[in-house]
């Protein structure tokens, strides 16, 4: 394609003048282009300007999320007892998600007896937005936060964050 054409046709994109079948139907035929550019715009458009539309068509927009933090959750469980944390097991949906703050905002933490939490949060603040990986250590008492640490990542690093919030685990269970 022209790369004054695809100039113009990124703007547009991203300007919010496409109508939710105009957005699919571009997505669709930049896929059989091949052109991932386009595919990547189209679908964080349609998650910005129609989010009903685009969970209908690709899925909830936390589910890349959830399902690496699933993997990992379960890993550690099949190493560790995990049944004195404090904090439900399993994934979660955090508040900032929630409140409708940020695009992505999922988590998994364990809190032991002595008040001590790790988290492994996916976040990501729009649709267009890099992905990025926190991994915190913080302790709580009385309802505030003594943050410990707090690290940030790219989502590329995720294996060796897993294996970092693996070693902060080992240290809270003890």
């Amino acid at each position: 394609m022209n790369s004054d054409f695809l100039i113009k046709l990124k703007e547009k994109i991203t300007s919010g003048s496409f109508s939710a079948q105009e957005l699919l139907n571009l997505k669709e035929n930049a896929e059989k282009k091949g052109n991932a550019e386009i595919v990547d715009l189209a679908e964080n458009q349609l998650r910005k300007q129609f989010p009903r539309i685009a969970t209908k068509n690709f899925g909830k927009k936390e589910e890349f999320a959830l399902d690496i933090l699933t993997k990992i959750n379960d890993h550690l469980e099949s190493k560790y007892n995990l049944l004195e944390n404090k904090h439900k097991n399993g994934p979660k949906i955090g508040g900032l998600m929630i409140s409708g703050e940020i695009h992505v905002d999922c988590y998994i933490s364990y809190k032991n007896d002595k008040n001590e939490v790790i988290t492994l949060t996916i976040h990501q603040a729009e649709p267009d937005s890099e992905a990025q990986v926190i991994l915190r250590k913080y302790t709580t008492n009385h309802g505030e936060e003594n943050s410990d640490s707090k690290n940030y990542y790219k989502l590329d690093e995720i294996d060796q964050v897993a294996l970092e919030y693996e070693n902060l685990l080992k240290e809270v269970l003890t």
